[in-house]
């Protein structure tokens, strides 16, 4: 089921809450059919072409070219055609890299990152765009494409789609600076607690899986992150269920070339308790497990339950399950126990459960980008913070 389905309404998408909203749209008044008119109430949305089930946004690339895209947030890799990459690319030989799928398929990915600019947003150094021929929408559309714009740049957004009138709104998720880690300013001094290093019991921890793609380059201090619960997990003051959103913010990000290292900070504060949405938390992150994906190979990037598919919802699923408990968490100890600070899967990166600025968790690796990949596990506990007054 598309998003065309319910183009009667004002559709808002928040993909890091995974929640789809239905509002009446504006009414119109003296307006006839196939006119073009933007309501007072949406003055602030952006023209896009609406052709058959597709919504076509224009997306400057590299601030070199104009082309048309297709919003798809059903794929999970963005796409371009290899004429309009070569236009933008300084790459020239070995322009696209192999990759492997579940199902066998090798699909080409750009070796190059691109700057896509639409709407109001920015979204720089894209990499892993999907070489992709979308003759077929062109011709179903009657418009020429350049490629999609698919999950792995919009789950970072909330889109607001107005089918009627032919508008588009994105808004980023970013929350404020206050106490996110810029700095301390005069403000209050968090101590972290040295003696909170002890192994943990599998049970006690908060298993929590990343559905879209967490990557330092792309990600700024303030910015808004969400993971969802994979078990639930009971405690006398907020209990999860599965499927359950929890709630963070980006405390660092940073890169550099020589040598090549970049460093992500996270903290997670909030959570959809039952009965109290977008509760308060104290939590943890203390380990980190690889997607499913980095033990069996890539995911296939196209949907599931498509026409040529390969892959079921039912197996989609299995995959994306509790996926910890079935890695070792604490090498040199017992069995079912967490180490903090744990990277299964992750040979080149580093996990610091206190290490980031307000006792946030810290991930450094000797690569470009600090990645995340989607069915990635966080491994959360509750946590104790003493707070002092910075004169103190």
């Amino acid at each position: 089921i598309s998003t065309d389905m319910f183009a009667s309404y004002l559709i808002t998408l928040d993909h890091g809450a995974g929640k789809l909203t239905l509002n009446p749209l504006p009414s119109l008044a003296g307006v006839l059919p196939g006119d073009r008119t933007v309501p007072p109430e949406l003055r602030d949305y952006t023209p896009v072409y609406h052709r058959k089930q597709y919504l076509m946004v224009p997306v400057d690339l590299n601030n070199k070219t104009r082309q048309l895209f297709v919003l798809d947030s059903g794929i999970r890799l963005s796409t371009m055609t290899s004429n309009v990459a070569h236009s933008i690319s300084a790459t020239k030989v070995n322009f696209t890299n192999p990759i492997q799928t579940v199902s066998g398929a090798t699909l080409q990915v750009y070796r190059d990152s691109f700057d896509f600019q639409f709407a109001n947003q920015s979204l720089e150094h894209q990499g892993h765009i999907l070489e992709f021929d979308p003759s077929n929408i062109s011709r179903t559309a009657g418009v020429e494409v350049a490629g999609m714009l698919g999950f792995d740049m919009l789950h970072t957004l909330t889109m607001h789609l107005d089918y009627r009138d032919g508008l588009v709104k994105f808004e980023s998720a970013e929350t404020g600076t206050s106490g996110h880690g810029r700095g301390n300013h005069g403000a209050d001094v968090v101590e972290c607690p040295s003696n909170d290093s002890g192994d943990r019991p599998l049970n006690s921890v908060i298993q929590a899986k990343v559905t879209g793609l967490i990557e330092s380059t792309h990600l700024k201090p303030g910015k808004a992150v969400t993971v969802t619960v994979v078990n639930r997990w009971e405690d006398p003051e907020c209990s999860l269920s599965a499927g359950a959103i929890l709630y963070g913010h980006v405390t660092e990000s940073s890169s550099s070339q020589s040598p090549e290292s970049s460093t992500l900070g996270l903290m997670f504060d909030h959570g959809d308790c039952d009965g109290h949405e977008k509760k308060p938390l104290s939590l943890r992150l203390i380990g980190v497990v690889a997607s499913p994906d980095s033990f069996v190979g890539l995911q296939s990037v196209v949907p599931s339950e498509v026409a040529g598919g390969a892959r079921s919802i039912s197996v989609v699923e299995s995959t994306m399950g509790s996926f910890a408990l079935d890695v070792n968490l604490n090498p040199d100890g017992p069995p079912h126990t967490i180490h903090p600070g744990i990277a299964a899967g992750l040979p080149k990166l580093k996990l610091e459960p206190l290490g980031g600025a307000s006792c946030s968790a810290r991930f450094t690796t000797t690569e470009h980008s600090v990645k995340l990949g989607a069915g990635a596990q966080l491994l959360l506990t509750r946590q104790s913070l003493t707070t002092a007054q910075g004169s103190e």
